[in-house]
């Protein structure tokens, strides 16, 4: 998949940076829409924080997943 190389063929923005920019240590505990740094569209980037993908990446992955893979395991 080429989601971080094309980003704006899957509709994101920033493949670089988490939608909840807590600081150094971007955490999802401390990431909530409260929270005034959260992005106000996480279907805008690739991450949630600095470690976890999206949801909307979550997706992309999956549905890769099953039309690609799907069939190996069945």
């Amino acid at each position: 998949m080429d989601v971080i190389q094309k980003p704006s063929l899957y509709g994101f923005e920033n493949v670089k940076q988490g939608c909840c920019g807590s600081g150094r240590f971007e955490l999802s505990y401390l990431c909530h829409r409260d929270n005034p740094l959260t992005c106000k569209d996480a279907n805008k980037y690739a991450f949630w924080d600095a470690i976890h993908p999206s949801e909307k990446l979550h997706s992309i992955v999956g549905k890769n997943m099953v039309k690609t893979s799907l069939a190996e395991f069945v």
